[in-house]
């Protein structure tokens, strides 16, 4: 079974990151009793293993549940998406976030986790439209807008290319008959939304919290 790459939203330093691997833990169940006790190789597996995983930052702990089946030696699949155990918290706090973005960024991470992927990718992509309408940018097509957050200090850079590549997947997955988007192009397209809406919102809102603070501090000591 080939691994993938976990990411999730890390509570204590604030940022979505690739989570490090620790350990791990299988259960394995055969789906019936084989009749002939040597046939077991030709029996379909139900397995679950658990993943213990630390932040590379922080080191915070996280533990992770995949489900799989498998026919040894012939086929295996995973059957759930990765389900995070501890913590138990939703993957980014977006209870300080408007409506409009918690709303299509909830409808996105939905559709990813019952196999919906262009459905996915087209969310994520409202998203970001309900991003840049939050922030007051109203004229213009997607791709200047996400400019304009650039150009108002809102996104840096390395933000500004993942949400424009978001709004090319996007594009794909709105105007193509039967548009070819993997999941892993959608949890791709998940976890670079997150992102976007860490930056513009979350982490730029505790900033701000941190300022006022330290100046309350400091009129207080004067």
């Amino acid at each position: 079974m080939e691994k993938e790459a976990i990411f999730s939203y890390c509570e204590t330093c604030n940022s979505q990151v690739e989570l490090a691997e620790e350990g791990e833990y299988s259960v394995e169940t055969p789906e019936s009793k084989p009749l002939d006790p040597e046939d077991i190789i030709n029996t379909i597996h139900h397995i679950e293993i658990y993943y213990l995983l630390r932040c590379p930052k922080c080191s915070s702990p996280f533990l992770y549940l995949k489900r799989w089946q498998e026919m040894p030696a012939e086929w295996s699949y995973e059957t759930a998406e990765p389900e995070k155990l501890y913590p138990n918290s939703s993957e980014i706090p977006l209870s300080s976030v408007p409506s409009s973005i918690k709303k299509a960024f909830e409808d996105a991470f939905q559709a990813h986790k019952v196999g919906l992927y262009a459905p996915s990718v087209l969310m994520c992509r409202k998203t970001i439209e309900a991003i840049c309408f939050e922030k007051g940018i109203t004229k213009g097509n997607l791709k200047q807008k996400i400019l304009k957050l650039k150009e108002k200090g809102i996104i840096d850079s390395n933000i500004y290319k993942w949400a424009d590549s978001l709004r090319l997947i996007g594009n794909d997955a709105a105007h193509e008959l039967l548009p070819n988007i993997s999941k892993d192009d959608s949890r791709d397209t998940i976890n670079f939304t997150e992102s976007v809406i860490l930056t513009s919102f979350i982490l730029s809102a505790k900033f701000e919290e941190f300022t006022e603070r330290r100046k309350a501090s400091k009129t207080s000591k004067s």
